[in-house]
């Protein structure tokens, strides 16, 4: 129910807080997305194994509901339309690494400025406001990796991409 995201792939996806969130994608037709949808994950203890099928293929009855979320902040320091990108959660802040906002996927027709840099920037999950987190180090630009944040010594790790 309610406002749900566009159709994408190559978008992220983490929970904070009980909810579910879709950041980012790609469109086929319309390009990359800079939209971040949230879903409530509450009334998942509330349902029981008879709610979770359908008999007779008809559509469930749900008390999830999507709605668009608006953030803010310094436009040098939002990633903007963005797929093919990595994001993690630690604390109270969602992590965005790498993508590009390109709508081809073939070497040949990317442009250097369709990726993105090595920029790592941050979204509070308190406030919606987006920032950039300033690292130390090189890190090389790619997309279709994986990201993951390591509690222990506070690092984030990326591994394989293009």
């Amino acid at each position: 129910m309610g406002q749900q995201p566009d159709r994408r792939s190559y978008h992220s996806t983490f929970t904070f807080d009980k909810k579910l969130y879709v950041f980012g994608g790609l469109d086929i037709r319309e390009g990359s997305c800079d939209t971040l949808y949230e879903l409530s994950l509450q009334c998942l203890n509330e349902l029981n194994n008879d709610e979770l099928s359908s008999p007779g293929g008809e559509p469930m009855q749900s008390n999830f509901r999507w709605r668009q979320v608006s953030c803010t902040g310094n436009p040098t320091h939002v990633p903007g339309n963005i797929a093919y990108h990595s994001s993690c959660v630690y604390k109270d802040y969602m992590y965005l690494f790498g993508g590009n906002s390109s709508n081809s996927r073939r070497e040949t027709d990317m442009n250097p400025e369709d990726l993105s840099s090595d920029k790592l920037y941050h979204l509070n999950l308190r406030t919606w406001q987006w920032g950039m987190t300033r690292t130390r180090g090189s890190v090389l630009l790619r997309d279709e990796h994986t990201g993951v944040i390591d509690i222990e010594s506070t690092q984030m790790i990326i591994f394989g991409g293009f």
